[in-house]
């Protein structure tokens, strides 16, 4: 149940009730959001709050937009600017045209649900990475001087997929260099799967040890690159 509503120029605050404590959902012009629909998730972005409504850019997936009816009720994922999740409910009002854009108006979210398992959230890259071999023993001194170049496949607060020419070994332990844009994080990772293809080594990693510190990096990298992916479309 929402318990109040405050609009302000360019967004919306809807504060909600969430176990026995107060959240708040800050919807803003020019976010995010994906519309569900069976199995596919549709993407779309804010293109205007007013009169209570949400205004929104037809939903689209690889070049197919989506057809909404009045008065259906619609799920909807949202991305806020502070890398939290939330699921929520809109009943779409009607379609509109401005010039040559069409939109669709709904209403303001309701059932709203703050999604808690950010840490696995996974989003999928193509990038380079670097890492290290690690010893049995799980200490510094440990770790082989050998670095070796892998291409990140996905990424998530809890793990990673890779590509590599290396055959290693279910368990073995690697000390992973990430770099994406301004952020560094290195991060200790156990080998939990592995399938060959070709010349080529598939890995399933799951991170080892992490502390809160490294994982909120890791999970920050992980929305920039949904929201910079998002803005392809």
């Amino acid at each position: 149940m929402e318990l109040e509503q405050k609009g302000y120029l360019k967004g919306y605050l809807i504060f909600f009730l969430r176990g026995e404590g107060m959240a708040k959902l800050e919807l803003k012009v020019n976010n995010r959001l994906d519309v569900i629909k069976g199995k596919w998730r549709y993407k779309s972005i804010v293109q205007d709050i007013k009169d209570n409504c949400l205004q929104i850019s037809v939903p689209v997936i690889k070049g197919r937009y989506l057809t909404l009816q009045n008065k259906e009720d619609i799920k909807i994922i949202y991305y806020d600017n502070n890398s939290n999740l939330f699921n929520f409910n809109c009943k779409v009002i009607e379609r509109g045209k401005d010039g040559n854009i069409i939109y669709y108006k709904l209403s303001l979210p309701y059932d709203i649900k703050k999604i808690q398992r950010r840490d696995f959230v996974r989003v999928k890259i193509f990038e380079f990475i670097e890492y290290k071999k690690v010893g049995e023993i799980l200490e510094d001194k440990e770790y082989e001087n050998t670095s070796y170049r892998a291409i990140l496949l996905d990424l998530s607060g809890g793990g990673m997929k890779i590509k590599s020419k290396e055959n290693l070994n279910i368990g073995e332990l690697l000390l992973i260099d990430i770099n994406y844009d301004d952020t560094a994080v290195k991060v200790k990772g156990n080998v939990v799967r592995g399938k060959k293809k070709e010349d080529s080594y598939f890995y399933g990693i799951s991170f080892l040890n992490i502390d809160s510190k490294t994982r909120e990096k890791i999970i920050k990298v992980v929305f920039s690159i949904m929201r910079k992916q998002r803005e392809l479309i």
